[in-house]
């Protein structure tokens, strides 16, 4: 008989809780765990750990830098990307996005990491 690999997601908030129903039909031994979860525990009994974090703030702010210096580049090649050299609405699509994530913050179940915590504050 196959051993059932067992999965463990860190990290039960939205995005973790979706990932840990969509798998549970199959036939993998799948659990998610949140911030109070022994770490070590989880991992070392787990064939396989995925880390689902929200530390979103962090990321955005340079996408957003990114981004938007990706609009000023591209900004004298027209609005579409099927212009020569492609155009800027696309990065600055993006770059709206990854502002309405930055704003959105943490879910109300993320993982916090302390370094981010301390660094972000309220915003991580």
């Amino acid at each position: 008989m196959a051993k059932t690999m067992k999965i463990a997601i860190i990290g039960n908030g939205n995005v973790g809780s979706g990932l840990a129903k969509s798998l549970s039909p199959t036939s993998y031994d799948v659990t998610a765990y949140g911030r109070d979860a022994d770490l070590r525990a989880v991992v070392g009994d787990a064939d396989y750990a995925a880390l689902v974090l929200r530390v979103t703030s962090a990321v955005s702010i340079p996408l957003i830098a990114i981004l938007l210096g990706s609009v000023w580049d591209r900004s004298g090649f027209g609005w579409t990307f099927s212009n020569e050299c492609g155009g800027w609405e696309f990065p600055l699509f993006w770059a709206i996005v990854q502002g309405v994530i930055l704003l959105l913050g943490a879910g109300a179940h993320a993982l916090r990491p302390p370094v981010i915590e301390r660094t972000l504050g309220r915003f991580a």
